[in-house]
């Protein structure tokens, strides 16, 4: 189980990046910033994630 930490860890990271980089638009950094501070939530409080893929739902 500590495998998928440490991914959270490393995700929450990228995402921190990600948003420093996109940090001039508008749009996307509406979403990118309660997404960053879920996935710290999730880190936080040891919850399990859920990660939706295009390809399952259809």
């Amino acid at each position: 189980m500590e495998n998928g930490r440490t991914l959270y860890l490393v995700a929450y990271v990228f995402q921190i990046i990600a948003t420093c980089l996109v940090a001039w638009t508008l749009l996307p950094l509406a979403w990118m910033i309660p997404m960053t501070l879920a996935t710290e939530k999730a880190i936080d409080e040891k919850t399990q994630m859920i990660m939706w893929h295009w390809e399952y739902a259809h």
